[in-house]
């Protein structure tokens, strides 16, 4: 298996201090960190191979230090994938630094109260994107319910325009599923699943609201492996973002593939991640 969207928080304030370092932030870091060595300690329990740490921009904005020396230090175990502030006018400077630091991806993300998407499409944006073409890196947006339509029409335009080796999709693009007949499919996502290079990460967000309200994840999978094929969706853990331990979302990725057949299971756990992220 890979997990190809882990979160890693460190208790290590002064070497790796949280944006905007409020109390609340510093008592959180200290009493729920979640560290490299966390993590793959509970891979190791759990019979997971390599994971993306994924930067938690609620702590650490676009500091990918953390990240960056988890991988490093992690014997190849671990790669980074960095988050950028795509509404900044140096953000591709920044995003070719974190390129030559090692960092396997990048992700490009606004937060759930903007009404626009100047961070997907802006003009510096546009220049992340126009850099990740050129460095042929993965590039990563997560799109919240709220501007879903508006930036998967956004993204339809912008593949057209910027020619990605890969964009990886988090959280199944964040439908709205209200059954698994339909399982969230709607006209933008089928247009989207006509781009090649798009892909789909699945994780315990999506994965575990299912669950909870008695929809078959399983169902929902193979609904979306139909439509984007068996070798364009990636699971991801969500740790520390998620609730939850991270054998419980293991097990959650293991139950949701069981149906279906046993080389698809292997490319969604882990081999499809693996060809997107070049993971030699």
């Amino acid at each position: 298996m890979l997990d190809s969207h882990a979160h890693i928080l460190s208790s290590d304030t002064a070497a790796f201090p949280p944006s905007a370092p409020t109390r609340e932030k510093l008592e959180y870091l200290k009493e729920h960190a979640f560290a490299a060595a966390d993590l793959c300690a509970a891979m190791d329990e759990a019979g997971v191979e390599h994971a993306l740490v994924v930067q938690r921009a609620q702590f650490y904005a676009a500091d990918n230090s953390y990240v960056c020396a988890a991988a490093e230090g992690s014997a190849g175990r671990l790669r980074a994938v960095c988050g950028i502030d795509s509404r900044q006018d140096d953000c591709a400077i920044r995003t070719a630094e974190w390129l030559d630091l090692g960092a396997a991806g990048i992700r490009l993300m606004g937060t759930p109260q903007e009404n626009t998407l100047a961070w997907l499409g802006g003009a510096n944006a546009e220049a992340v994107w126009r850099l990740s073409v050129e460095r042929d890196t993965v590039l990563c947006a997560h799109l919240f319910p709220a501007m879903r339509q508006e930036g998967l029409e956004l993204i339809d335009d912008l593949l057209g325009r910027y020619p990605l080796r890969w964009l990886v999709l988090d959280h199944l693009a964040n439908p709205t599923i209200d059954n698994a007949d339909t399982a969230g499919i709607d006209d933008i996502i089928r247009r989207i699943a006509e781009r090649p290079n798009v892909a789909l990460k699945f994780t315990t967000i999506p994965l575990a609201s299912l669950a909870e309200r008695d929809i078959d994840g399983g169902r929902i999978l193979e609904a979306y492996v139909a439509l984007f094929g068996p070798e364009r969706l990636i699971w991801g853990s969500d740790i520390t973002q998620s609730p939850g331990s991270y054998a419980d979302m293991v097990a959650l990725a293991h139950q949701a593939t069981a149906g279906l057949p046993e080389t698809t299971r292997s490319r969604l756990l882990g081999d499809n991640a693996r060809h997107i992220y070049r993971w030699e």
